[in-house]
């Protein structure tokens, strides 16, 4: 036992990670549904940790001692912990082997459940993002079983309630995130994540609420809530209160082109687009590679109405991103709002180059062609559209506009009555069918 405690002391000092380093992790790789891109990487993982030592140290301390949970639940976490840095699903089956060993051995470690819950997790989003959605949700449902396993054990065991109410959404999330607190008073983390259900719900002045409770526990952590507490401010209109918010988050971290983004957003909603521009330039100085940085400019150029200004921007975003197909329709809808058809059909067909079977680039590209008087080619775009979406309204509403100009108003009033019932606001539907009536009337 003596030597399988000295191989297990040397991995927790190669493997040891603080709770900031834990904290950072979840925010970027556990909840993508809560947090932004932007904090995926930066501190989600130790530097200076040599796991692979680590694992061996750990394994040498199983070797001698096969019974040693903490051995299985330490090597567990080396596992785990590298999975997360090198992407590997190896590493989590690793993991998760560990501590269906440790379980074997100590089939009341609540703690053993807790992090094989967090294994599979970590193993689903490996699948999730080779496109296998069916193993990731299979895992996250054995992550949710494993901490509830784990709170049956121990109903005090914050991380189960935590890490249950991050992957539940909704009354469920609020719950396990209330025990989290009823547990542990000064959880700020908690307080942060159950305000960001409460958004969800609409209930922002709860939200604020927490929010101000995180924000008190935690006064020198409060990038991400700040950063939240915005957003509900942003959801209620108090735009000022909003922008105060970003400005705080933006002084604790001024690096981050996320945020500056985010107040410029604010600023535009206000109705401050030079503000909500100097903003985005900010973010663009961060991020010159960041296509979307771009784009978002090019959108507040377009509110101005300088259409030379936010087609620069997307050309720029084009060329970081070629294959970004959005970019191209905004373009291609700029263009068009400019009476540049030609430049704008060009663009939509990009588009749809990229994603052939997007109705509403195939939608945009015919409006453009009925711009031009070519009234063919904007019926086979829009009857495309719709066999890939029979409830759009929108290129029923177009194809409608081309049989009015090819003088068919038999069809083109069927077509703006689909429109309408799908959308019975649609302004431009009910125009057109009132004068393909007046015409078809007269014909």
């Amino acid at each position: 036992m003596e030597v399988s405690n000295e191989f297990l002391q040397k991995g927790l000092v190669k493997a040891k990670r603080t709770e900031r380093n834990l904290h950072h992790c979840l925010c970027g790789h556990g909840a993508y549904r809560l947090f932004p891109r932007h904090q995926r990487a930066p501190g989600a993982v130790a530097e200076n940790v040599d796991y692979d030592q680590a694992i061996a140290d750990y394994t040498e301390a199983i070797r001698t001692d096969p019974d040693n949970v903490d051995a299985y639940i330490k090597r567990g976490e080396a596992y785990y912990w590298r999975g997360i840095e090198c992407d590997d699903k190896g590493d989590y089956d690793q993991a998760i082997a560990d501590y269906n060993e440790a379980i074997r051995i100590k089939p009341n470690y609540a703690d053993a459940y807790v992090k094989r819950g967090e294994a599979y997790v970590g193993r689903g989003y490996a699948y999730f993002e080779r496109g296998d959605t069916d193993s990731y949700e299979s895992n996250r449902d054995q992550a949710i079983a494993d901490w509830t396993k784990a709170i049956s054990i121990d109903p005090n065991n914050r991380s189960a309630y935590f890490s249950r109410g991050i992957y539940s959404h909704g009354d469920q999330a609020i719950a396990d995130f209330t025990q989290a607190i009823r547990i542990d008073p000064n959880y700020a983390f908690a307080y942060c994540l159950r305000g960001k259900e409460y958004s969800h719900k609409g209930d922002y002045d709860q939200a604020i609420a927490d929010y101000n409770e995180a924000i008190r526990i935690s006064p020198n952590d409060v990038y991400n809530y700040y950063y939240y507490r915005s957003q509900a401010y942003a959801e209620k209109g108090d735009y000022d209160l909003a922008i105060a918010d970003a400005s705080q988050a933006i002084s604790v971290k001024p690096d981050d082109a996320f945020k500056y983004v985010w107040r410029g957003d604010v600023y535009v909603k206000k109705g401050d687009y030079d503000q909500g521009i100097s903003d985005f330039t900010h973010a663009i100085s961060i991020e010159p590679d960041y296509a979307f940085n771009y784009v978002w400019r090019g959108d507040v150029y377009v509110e101005k109405g300088d259409y030379a200004r936010a087609i620069a921007d997307y050309t720029q975003a084009i060329s970081i991103d070629p294959n970004n197909a959005s970019t191209f329709n905004t373009r291609g809808f700029t263009y068009n709002g400019k009476g540049d058809y030609d430049l704008a059909i060009a663009d939509y067909t990009q588009a749809i180059r990229i994603e052939p079977n997007n109705a509403i680039f195939l939608n945009n590209r015919g409006a453009a062609y009925n711009k031009k008087g070519e009234y063919d080619r904007a019926i086979a775009d829009c009857t495309a559209a719709l066999r890939i979406d029979p409830n759009f309204a929108n290129p029923y509403r177009h194809r409608g506009d081309a049989y009015t100009g090819k003088g068919k108003y038999e069809q083109a009033i069927a077509d703006y009555t689909a429109a309408l019932k799908i959308n019975p606001d649609y302004a431009e539907a009910k125009e057109g069918l009132e004068a393909a009536q007046k015409r078809g009337e007269k014909k």
